[in-house]
């Protein structure tokens, strides 16, 4: 009888788990794959042909093994990437969804040029990029979730796949986030209802508890509410209303918090929702965060990231309006300019607008989004791979090969390009295949 590559798959795990017993996958710095039909395995990528695919070393298989890339949906590597340089960077968002973190170093002849520490330099089509936010550095001090161990979850209620946190009862995932005195704490939600409903704690004294000690807010239906949970009590704070789940499914929270002025921000999709200064005595006991979910409200988190903050910068709105026909600048004093970005030189950025052609500092400028009206979008490719960088980066490439450290592969965002496996941590494969992901993977 022919067995299918799913029958197959499974068999060659059965094998490995019955012939080596004592085999533990949990291994430290182990890569792990999965496979498009959910099977996963622990070992080490040695490299990747797209014609001959992928090869996979397991320690307990004497040749190694190849898989074939339309049967790989990730592959998440076990060593500790390399962390991007420190020093102001740059956050380039594309048409297509890419994210690269670098230095502006020019936009000159319809070409910005940024200096990564993944890619060395990469000039990128001007039509190509979305938005421009120049951010301070802050050092990232937590980021998840990439396991179960990270988190400690309520079993009947939350599960870890795939990099990210199930939520499909009423219970507890917390983690020690190691949240500093200054603390940028961001999080992407996804939800299956109507809205949101869930409660997110942070500098909580307990991994179980959002009322032990910590501050937290409660998203429902049209409104977030903060409350402060002492050692005599808890306190309910004025509600914040606001219409930002309306037609969504998806949000980006970012939560703020200066222990020294007691101040909290939160806001959502770069919308400021809440701003609250604490009147008495600092009550957060600890620096784990906590969130809570309900029945009948299933939750995914995902892109959870803890860092440092400057205690003074905080986001604008990230982009302009859709197919808007000239470009937003906007300056760290929240002030607004439109106009047309004509080049980046020497640390100074220049603007022309309908009454003057200005040049500004870089370091006076928080964001550029740009217009929508003549945007290209890269193609997509049957070997496209998104591969995650550290800080939480990512690019498209069209692959050639990984071997010997590198990947190299081209985008028609910036042509050929070889980045450093050092700094990488997943690849995605198939990603434009919706129809391979299970109903309840969201």
């Amino acid at each position: 009888m022919a067995l299918t590559s799913r029958t197959s798959t499974r068999l060659l795990l059965f094998v490995l788990l019955i012939t080596t017993p004592c085999a533990a996958f949990a291994a430290g710095q182990e890569d792990t794959v999965l496979l498009a039909n959910g099977d996963t395995l622990h070992g080490r990528l040695i490299s990747i042909n797209p014609e001959q695919g992928v090869s996979w070393r397991h320690k307990y298989v004497k040749e190694p093994l190849v898989f074939s890339m339309d049967s790989l949906r990730q592959i998440k590597l076990g060593a500790v990437p390399r962390p991007l340089s420190r020093g102001n960077v740059s956050v380039v968002r594309l048409t297509n969804d890419d994210v690269l973190h670098g230095r502006l170093v020019s936009l000159i002849d319809n070409k910005l040029r940024i200096g990564t520490s993944y890619a060395r330099d990469l000039s990128i089509r001007r039509l190509m990029v979305s938005s421009i936010a120049l951010v301070p550095s802050s050092d990232v001090v937590f980021k998840g979730p990439t396991g179960a161990e990270q988190w400690k979850l309520s079993s009947t209620s939350w599960q870890y796949r795939d990099n990210a946190l199930y939520c499909n009862g009423s219970g507890y995932a917390g983690a020690h986030a190691n949240l500093p005195d200054t603390a940028q704490i961001e999080f992407t939600a996804a939800w299956k209802s109507s809205y949101p409903y869930f409660r997110f704690a942070f500098y909580s004294a307990s991994l179980s508890s959002y009322s032990s000690r910590s501050y937290s807010f409660r998203s429902s239906s049209s409104y977030l509410r903060m409350y402060r949970y002492g050692g005599s009590g808890s306190t309910s704070l004025p509600s914040h209303n606001h219409s930002g789940f309306a037609g969504k499914s998806k949000a980006r929270f970012r939560v703020f918090v200066d222990k020294k002025t007691k101040r909290i921000f939160i806001f959502m999709d770069d919308q400021k929702v809440v701003q609250w200064t604490e009147p008495q005595e600092w009550v957060g006991g600890g620096n784990a965060v906590v969130f809570y979910g309900y029945s009948g409200h299933p939750l995914k988190i995902t892109d959870f990231v803890v860092r440092q903050w400057d205690g003074t910068t905080l986001p604008g709105k990230s982009a302009a309006p859709a197919k808007a026909a000239q470009d937003v600048l906007e300056l760290i004093n929240g002030d607004k300019v439109t106009g047309v970005l004509s080049g980046i030189n020497e640390g100074k950025l220049s603007f022309k607008t309908s009454y003057a052609s200005i040049d500004i500092p870089m370091q006076r400028v928080s964001a550029i989004s740009m217009s929508g009206e003549t945007a290209e979008r890269a193609k997509r490719n049957r070997n496209d791979v998104r591969i995650h960088l550290a800080n939480t980066g990512s690019v498209t490439l069209n692959l050639k090969a990984l071997s010997e450290g590198k990947i190299t592969g081209n985008s028609e965002n910036f042509g050929d390009v070889t980045v450093s496996m050092d700094s990488v941590v997943t690849l995605d494969f198939n990603i434009y295949d919706d129809h391979k992901k299970s109903e309840d993977e969201w």
